[in-house]
């Protein structure tokens, strides 16, 4: 996935709203906030 640096904040708050509004099973949501997490790479 390529955006500017700039942008991965918003991208990375997009991205955790929409996991959270989309999946309803906690579990679920547990395991792909981590996926995001790491793919984020946020420092």
């Amino acid at each position: 996935m390529q955006y500017a640096p700039e942008d991965k904040l918003d991208i990375y708050s997009d991205a955790q709203i929409g996991l959270a509004t989309l999946e309803s099973n906690p579990e679920k949501q547990l395991k792909y906030v981590e996926f995001i997490d790491y793919y984020a790479d946020l420092t």
